[in-house]
């Protein structure tokens, strides 16, 4: 197949998809060229896979937590968050474990529970609801 050939058909290939950058189609179709597909693509799976994530067990509990305000009406709502501290934790883990290029991460990793308590704790959170 020519080269203006193959251009036509990865133009094509590209427009009959859902709208993503050129670079994430890239990184995609990069992976699967190396990886193969998953054995699980649909929708479902996706979801479970996240939630996965999120129910995954870091140094400060599961990413996705609940937590009761009181909204203006004075009822308790309890609403789901990502807690900020899992989030950073899983992400330093995964950094380091893919080894994506994140300098320093085993020291950061050792030092987050320091840098909880000494920086992001003493913040005054209850003044952001106010």
């Amino acid at each position: 197949m020519e080269r203006p050939a193959k251009l036509a058909r990865l133009e094509k290939f590209r427009r009959g998809k859902p709208r993503c950058s050129a670079s994430a189609l890239d990184a995609i179709l990069h992976d699967v060229s190396t990886n193969g597909l998953p054995p699980m693509t649909d929708r479902k799976s996706f979801r479970e896979a996240r939630n996965q994530v999120m129910q995954s067990a870091t140094l400060y509990g599961p990413i996705l937590q609940y937590i009761t305000v009181i909204d203006k009406t004075d009822t308790p709502q309890v609403i789901p968050i990502a807690d900020p501290f899992a989030s950073l934790w899983y992400f330093v883990k995964e950094c380091s474990e893919e080894n994506a290029g994140f300098k320093g991460t085993s020291w950061l990793q050792a030092e987050l529970p320091s840098i909880f308590r000494s920086v992001i704790l003493p913040f005054p959170w209850s003044t952001l609801g106010r």
